[in-house]
């Protein structure tokens, strides 16, 4: 897919790592990408001429949500997660990690980003003040959650997701030098 919008063959085609580990297409110009993964899930944004990033996770409970919730996010996040109903906990605290996750990666400093003092991530109070930034819910299932964060105007994203991450590593060289 990003060779395609490259105009060249995949094996001529690099990753490789910026600062803090963000992913870059080398002599890609203006296009910049993000990537993540789950177990046998993988995720990829292209965009051009706009910052993006994009998270995708499992839902699963676990017993410290709350905990966790208030550790690493604001009160008006926590709030948000400890006030949902118990069987919907879930699904919500993985709706608010992968906004903040995604948006921190858009911004290039990955898991750096104090959440705390970047949010709320949830509910339409969310700003950003020293750019338009974009919090964008991506539906892959019932039991995933994934989000992209993009800057500038609200836009349509085109969503295409693999189940095999080997399929996906597959098609691209990756360098380990910077981009």
């Amino acid at each position: 897919m990003v060779a395609e919008i490259l105009g060249v063959t995949p094996p001529d085609m690099a990753i490789v790592t910026g600062p803090n580990g963000k992913p870059a297409i080398r002599d890609g110009g203006a296009l910049e990408i993000s990537i993540s993964h789950t177990t046998g899930v993988i995720l990829i944004a292209v965009t051009e001429g706009r910052r993006i990033g994009v998270d995708v996770e499992w839902i699963q409970d676990f017993e410290q949500i709350d905990a966790f919730t208030e550790r690493w996010f604001g009160a008006s996040d926590a709030t948000w997660v400890k006030t949902t109903p118990r069987e919907a906990r879930p699904a919500t605290f993985y709706e608010l990690w992968t906004r903040a996750e995604a948006y921190s990666k858009a911004r290039g400093i990955g898991l750096a980003l104090d959440f705390a003092n970047a949010g709320p991530f949830l509910g339409s109070d969310w700003v950003e003040s020293t750019e338009s930034w974009q919090l964008q819910r991506l539906d892959l299932g019932p039991e995933l959650a994934a989000a992209a964060a993009y800057s500038g105007p609200r836009t349509g994203l085109d969503v295409l997701a693999w189940t095999s991450v080997e399929d996906v590593l597959g098609r691209f060289r990756w360098c380990a030098q910077g981009a």
